[in-house]
């Protein structure tokens, strides 16, 4: 099947962003300030950090980086019974990330990893727990203690929220 696309219009792409690598783009001089900015800020200062203890704790239990689909199931059903699904969904997330950000196909994206992972969440996860609902003589007691302009403005918005 022939690529119907302008010769051209490969080469443009080619120079706009450089080949496999957001690392590569954003030290390159084609990364526009602005691009820059916003990637920084795409992801909150917890969240990376939390990322980044869970790339160390995968390459301290013996992971590598690139790591095969295997080894990243074997590294969660390893942890099943130790931490929560939640926990084990980030490590897997911040793992595909460092793969992504360094231009190599991520083996968390693979069907090995994903049903572990489903099975995971099927044996060891727990139901979601059903909170009553906030009854109205509580909700208006809380927004009686509010004072001030801030309380002022929380106790519109919980009384808007529930009115809605």
């Amino acid at each position: 099947m022939k690529n119907h696309a302008p010769a051209h219009s490969k080469k443009q792409n080619d120079k706009r962003m450089p080949k496999n690598s957001l690392a590569k783009y954003l030290t390159s001089r084609q990364c526009d300030a602005s691009v820059r900015t916003y990637l920084a800020a795409s992801l909150a200062d917890n969240t990376l950090r939390a990322y980044q203890s869970d790339i160390r704790n995968f390459i301290g239990w013996g992971g590598t980086l690139p790591a095969s689909a295997e080894s990243v199931a074997k590294y969660v059903a390893h942890h099943a019974t130790k931490l929560s699904c939640a926990t084990l969904s980030r490590r897997v997330v911040a793992i595909g990330r460092a793969h992504s950000a360094q231009g190599l196909p991520s083996p968390t994206q693979s069907e090995l990893v994903r049903a572990t992972l489903q099975g995971i969440r099927r044996t060891c996860g727990k139901a979601p727990h059903q909170v009553a609902a906030l009854q109205k003589s509580a909700l208006l007691r809380i927004v009686e203690g509010l004072k001030g302009l801030r309380g002022l403005r929380d106790k519109a918005m919980l009384l808007i929220g529930v009115a809605a």
